[in-house]
């Protein structure tokens, strides 16, 4: 079962001028592992692959939407964590940012 959580910003402008960046940025994580369309990114923890054999073929999932962000985590290995924080953290330089769940109860990716 994953998790899913909508990065929200609050000047949508600094969000869609960026895209380019955020695309480089995503590609940029050693656990990046494919693109699906142009708006969907896989990211895989590679040393992990193979410990199952119901290995999904991402552990992490992100979507850049028209005005936000959507990330589905399915599992949180260290590697898959390392890189959302410093996705998060890129994302926080471009604009100040807000993080719910599904329910859009705010949410806490990071500490």
């Amino acid at each position: 079962m994953s998790a899913e959580f909508l990065v929200n910003f609050k000047n949508i402008e600094n969000y869609t001028i960026n895209l380019l960046n955020i695309d480089n940025k995503i590609r940029s994580f050693p656990t990046f592992k494919k693109e699906i369309g142009r708006d969907e990114y896989w990211l895989k923890n590679n040393s992990a692959i193979g410990l199952s054999k119901d290995d999904w073929e991402f552990d992490v999932r992100i979507f850049l939407k028209a005005d936000k962000v959507l990330l589905e985590i399915s599992i949180h290995p260290d590697k898959i964590g390392q890189d959302i924080i410093d996705f998060i953290h890129f994302l926080e330089s471009i604009d100040e940012i807000t993080i719910t769940d599904d329910d859009g109860e705010p949410a806490k990716l990071i500490s």
